[in-house]
């Protein structure tokens, strides 16, 4: 047996293989426990050091539980006992890399708190598999809905069908199943106040939309995925729809203001918006007839500008 550099640990382990061998069955020293298979992770993430909180608040829970570096393991389905152990065996394995990177450069890895997190994002989960994990709820750093295992072991469980139907949960709820989805995903698309991230992610569900509409045999799950899907896509699609015309609309009352006025400048690019909001003919009609003047005085006399027939 090759010896170690720690001799009383390796003397202990000889006693147990020696125990071991008395009642015979199968012993090995040094046994190899890398997988035949490799095993992938879903997600990794090491936050980058720009990223400012007041990004991360955007998304809510999600943003609290990306705020260090993590592996995230999703279950569109409820996970089993051994799919949640290979989840923390993916982790570990994470740790056993950055320990061996540590010994290279002599640094010493810290404490869990310090390390990347396993969050395992599930549909739903029942109360057996949790109570088989002893897992706790930890209130009030975190909402109804997310579980955590001992503190050394560093891993969280999300349960979606458990979270609240509050905006801060919605970038987790739109990962669930049927009328939670559902819901999670009207929401979304009806936001008014959109950041690019809200555009990137409907852009996915749109695709998302496509691919399982072109299918000619769909499995409950893609039917049901369908339904879901579909009214928000409509939503989107009447949205841009209507965001085309008015952009339109808006190049047209420029166009048309530089015609009549030559270039514009800061006082006459306020009627801009007025006009766009009013009928196509009316605002039309003010522009072929009104003088800049006119149109100046109205928006400063009443804060809009009104059809004046002539």
């Amino acid at each position: 047996m090759e010896m170690t550099r720690q001799p009383y640990d390796q003397y202990c382990k000889e006693c147990l293989l020696e125990i071991l061998h008395f009642f015979g069955g199968s012993s090995e020293a040094q046994r190899p426990i890398h997988p035949k298979e490799v095993y992938y992770a879903d997600i990794s993430f090491e936050p980058p050091p720009s990223m400012s909180q007041a990004d991360l608040k955007k998304i809510g829970v999600l943003g609290n539980m990306i705020s260090t570096a993590c592996l995230i393991e999703y279950f569109w389905d409820p996970p089993s006992q051994v799919e949640v152990c290979v989840s923390l065996m993916k982790l570990f394995s994470w740790y056993s890399d950055l320990s061996r990177k540590g010994k290279k450069e002599k640094k010493r890895l810290g404490k869990t708190t310090h390390l990347p997190r396993l969050w395992i994002v599930a549909t739903s989960v029942p109360d057996a598999l949790l109570t088989s994990f002893d897992v706790k709820l930890r209130e009030p750093n975190w909402c109804k809905g997310i579980y955590f295992f001992g503190d050394a072991m560093n891993t969280g469980i999300v349960v979606i069908d458990r979270l609240p139907a509050t905006l801060d949960t919605i970038w987790l709820r739109i990962l669930g199943k049927g009328a939670i989805q559902e819901e999670a995903i009207k929401t979304l698309a009806t936001l008014k106040d959109k950041e690019p991230l809200h555009s990137q992610v409907l852009d996915v569900l749109h695709k998302w939309h496509a691919d399982v509409l072109v299918q000619d045999d769909l499995t409950p799950k893609e039917e049901e995925l369908l339904m879901i899907l579909s009214p928000a896509y409509e939503e989107s699609r009447r949205k841009a729809i209507q965001q085309g015309i008015r952009e339109d609309r808006h190049l047209v009352v420029e166009n048309m203001l530089k015609l009549r006025f030559g270039e514009i400048d800061n006082r006459l690019s306020q009627v801009i918006e007025p006009l766009v909001e009013m009928s196509p003919e009316n605002s039309l009609d003010l522009l072929m007839h009104l003088s800049r003047e006119e149109l100046l005085a109205q928006l400063e006399q009443t804060g809009t500008i009104q059809l004046k027939r002539h």
